[in-house]
């Protein structure tokens, strides 16, 4: 073989070893979630507010925020504002109409916040106030599909069958704050001040777990393990909500977490957004902002954040 034809065969070969090297089989989203993974596109909300929290009802995704207003968007992309909020029961306060956070019970959309505020809707477009029998501020809430419960302050909390109509409790072992809370196979959890875990099995009687850490835990989920983050990147992971392990992966506040399509998505400070299959190895996605991230909510084809200022994100 001639010195020019063996120098062109080299090449070849070289450039299929490059080739094969690029596309190894190991940057495949199917062996572990990669930076590939996390693109994210600023949206338009139509809002300067904060949003506090964003769910998807299985048709759309809904938003609410510190005016007490409801914003809606069936792919994510364009929103629509749909509520101006409650009645404001504090005229002196500006932030008292503040809606904190919702949940899904069975088809009905429930929204709720300062000074007791409790908005119902089926549809997203029409929504009707509900009285709570409380002025509690409601900072929290989650659905087992049978019963639905808000969360106040100094242990209280109002629950519901049907969304509609209110009862009041007073919880034994009082927390002092509850962030946030998630309906894990037969039980409640729901992440209090200072670390403080609480499970109920029908909603009504509360039992504290120790979660073996003394910050505070601003938000939990359910996928194949019970995972709950927090101040500094702490999280806690558990399969029963009795036995919790904690690890830390950011130096930044995690504010939310869901649970969608083989991974956990987790966002929070400084425009931080972090996704894991296991809930152990966690990659840190560019998202663009370093504005805080409050909330995160997915269907089945989009992943929605939302945070400070009416900052909308979505992936794809």
């Amino acid at each position: 073989m001639k010195r020019e034809t063996k120098l062109l065969v080299a090449a070849v070969v070289l450039v299929c070893v490059l080739i094969a090297s690029c596309t190894d089989d190991s940057s495949n989203p199917a062996n572990g979630d990669t930076p590939d993974n996390c693109t994210w596109t600023a949206r338009t909300s139509g809002t300067l507010n904060e949003f506090f929290d964003v769910v998807w009802s299985g048709s759309q995704f809904v938003a609410v925020t510190d005016g007490g207003l409801i914003f809606t968007s069936v792919n994510g992309l364009t929103w629509s504002k749909r509520f101006n909020g409650p009645p404001d029961p504090y005229p002196d306060l500006p932030d008292s109409a503040l809606l904190m956070a919702a949940c899904v019970h069975n088809g009905l959309i429930v929204a709720v916040g300062k000074g007791g505020a409790i908005v119902t809707s089926f549809d997203g477009l029409t929504w009707t106030i509900r009285e709570s029998h409380t002025s509690g501020f409601l900072k929290a809430i989650a659905s087992s599909g049978s019963i639905v419960v808000a969360f106040g302050l100094s242990g209280m909390f109002v629950t519901s069958p049907n969304g509609v109509d209110w009862t009041t409790h007073t919880a034994e072992s009082a927390w002092s704050e509850v962030f946030d809370a998630v309906w894990h196979d037969t039980m409640f959890v729901a992440v209090a001040d200072r670390g403080s875990i609480m499970t109920s099995a029908a909603g009504i009687t509360w039992h504290t777990r120790s979660s073996g850490v003394d910050r505070y835990i601003y938000c939990i989920t359910s996928g194949p393990m019970i995972v709950a983050a927090g101040d500094n990147g702490t999280f806690l992971i558990s399969s029963d909500g009795a036995t919790w392990q904690s690890r830390t992966v950011s130096n930044f506040d995690v504010k939310n977490i869901t649970w969608n399509s083989g991974r956990y998505i987790a966002v929070g400070d400084e425009g931080l957004i972090l996704r894991s299959t296991d809930a152990d190895d966690w990659v840190t996605c560019e998202s663009g902002t370093t504005e805080w991230l409050s909330a995160v909510a997915a269907s089945n084809t989009r992943v929605v954040a939302v945070g400070h200022a009416g900052l909308i994100l979505t992936s794809p």
